[in-house]
């Protein structure tokens, strides 16, 4: 009959597999390079840049409405006829 082996099978003797030490060192090095990982993508800048991006559409996409307005009706609206609660609290969404 075929015997199976383990990773901590013995041979002569001595017990075969990793020793504790060994474990920790390698789960140092997969930490550090991790560490590493994270540092290097740095997701909280990604997102920062992702929504200074948003600001930037949307700045756009006001001054490209406020210039529409400026040439259809021959100057820029004086006032804009709302409170910001009124502004910030639209139901419309962006496509």
């Amino acid at each position: 009959m075929y015997k199976i082996k383990s990773c901590a099978s013995r041979r002569n003797g001595v017990d075969i597999g990793f020793t504790l030490i060994e474990l920790l060192i390698v789960i140092a090095i997969i930490a550090i390079l991790a560490t590493a990982v994270i540092i290097s993508v740095n997701p909280g800048e990604l997102l920062a840049k992702a929504r200074d991006a948003t600001r930037e559409r949307h700045v756009k996409a006001l001054e490209t409405a406020l210039y529409a307005y400026r040439i259809k009706n021959g100057d820029y609206p004086e006032d804009m006829g709302t409170t910001l609660t009124e502004i910030c609290n639209t139901d419309v969404t962006e496509t």
